[in-house]
């Protein structure tokens, strides 16, 4: 199966889901080939144009993805809508054009909105959990626990609040950490904070990294569709004063700390790294390839055309609104 993936796979290089689930198709035995559409969004119908030939198209995340290059495509379409329904609305209006064959969303109340506005039928909409690359994030032997407790993310006002809150009590080191920088400090830590960016539950990519290193992952109460079993392979807390007396007793319970940590370990590694995730993507594409197998051009090539003229359109509109910052910078420089 060949595989046109369309992604921002040169934005995260070396860390993002697209480049670890890109890796995994390919491990698998499938051919792909990647299409970075906001680094080429000015010359999409271009790049489109000079694809190799290919099976089906998986788009992902493609916050102002054009509706007419989709349209213009004569394989089988899957779109990965990464963000929450509820957080990222530019996803809207390719949710419901209607042209995607199947559509994987993040969590269950994603799925439940979808269904409930009608924008897409229930056989065509499945949950994709997030996942962890096995060779990035994994356990580094050796490394002392010398970070009692860590959060790693960005700092919205929601997050900002509850640390607030905890550093009153417990020294916590806060920064934001990518690829190897973020797996030393994992394994450094004896307690990982799970904290929702917003008042929206979610399974962030970050418990299913924090687990594949091994850390014991204390979090806010996960959305539905977690799989891992509170008190099993982490702890989860219903309150921020929970979380505080949490912290407290799993920084003196030692043997129970280390006890969690290696279950939520275990079962990470046999059930959620991104390998695993390609698989469940690669099914799902082989079954709407069996549905719909490929019958002449991959693309209208008149349509993709027609978009290129606007594209060219576009570019001109662009150059024109910068052209009197261009020119007065111009001028700037000859200026004594």
């Amino acid at each position: 199966m060949r595989i046109l993936y369309v992604n921002v796979i040169e934005q995260h290089r070396g860390w993002g889901a697209e480049y670890f689930v890109d890796r995994g198709l390919r491990e698998l035995g499938y051919s792909t080939h990647n299409i970075d559409y906001r680094a080429h969004r000015w010359t999409l119908s271009r790049h489109l144009a000079r694809a190799p030939e290919f099976d089906v198209l998986l788009l992902q995340r493609g916050d102002r993805f054009p509706l007419a290059l989709v349209r213009a495509c004569r394989r089988p379409r899957l779109y990965w809508a990464t963000e929450l329904v509820a957080r990222r609305r530019d996803q809207d209006l390719l949710l419901r054009s209607g042209l995607f064959d199947h559509v994987f969303v993040r969590s269950r109340p994603c799925l439940e909105a979808i269904i409930r506005r009608g924008w897409i039928p229930a056989d065509r909409v499945s949950v994709l959990l997030s996942g962890f690359d096995q060779e990035l994030y994994r356990k580094l032997p050796g490394v002392p626990k010398d970070i009692d407790v860590l959060f790693v993310g960005s700092l919205t006002s929601r997050r900002r609040a509850v640390l607030s809150r905890l550093t009153r009590t417990y020294r916590v080191a806060v920064g934001k950490a990518f690829s190897e920088e973020l797996v030393r400090l994992f394994n450094r830590s004896k307690i990982v904070l799970n904290i929702h960016a917003e008042d929206h539950l979610d399974t962030e990519t970050r418990v299913f990294e924090a687990l594949g290193c091994g850390s014991f992952l204390l979090s806010e109460r996960l959305s539905q569709e977690s799989p891992f079993v509170s008190g099993e392979h982490l702890v989860e807390v219903n309150s921020i004063e929970a979380m505080v007396d949490a912290i407290g007793n799993y920084l003196e319970a030692d043997e129970a700390r280390r006890r969690i940590a290696a279950a939520g370990h275990l079962e990470a590694r046999a059930r959620h790294t991104w390998l695993e995730r390609a698989r469940q993507i690669a099914d799902v594409m082989s079954d709407a390839l069996a549905r719909n197998p490929p019958a002449g051009p991959a693309f209208d090539h008149r349509a993709v055309r027609a978009f290129g003229r606007a594209e060219v359109l576009w570019n001109l509109l662009r150059v024109a609104r910068t052209l009197p910052e261009i020119v007065r910078r111009g001028f700037s420089r000859l200026l004594p």
